[in-house]
């Protein structure tokens, strides 16, 4: 896992936030719709990486949804 930290404000308090590229056989077990989803946003250097973000040692994992709406 390769990792770029970034500090992040909620609330009163600023929490790290990293973005992390999990490498594709890292992943945990996942259901085949879920990886189709995260597949588009994936790079590849060598090998397949997925983008994730880590706040408080807690993995999220980044999903592209064509149907998203994107508010300001």
């Amino acid at each position: 896992m390769t990792e770029r930290e970034f500090p992040i404000k909620i609330g009163n308090t600023t929490t790290p936030l990293s973005l992390v590229f999990q490498y594709e056989d890292e992943l945990p077990e996942l259901k085949p719709e879920i990886y189709d989803a995260m597949f588009p946003i994936s790079i590849v250097d060598f090998v397949r990486m997925f983008p994730a973000i880590l706040i408080e040692n807690r993995l999220f994992y980044l999903i592209e949804r064509e149907d998203a709406e994107v508010t300001r």
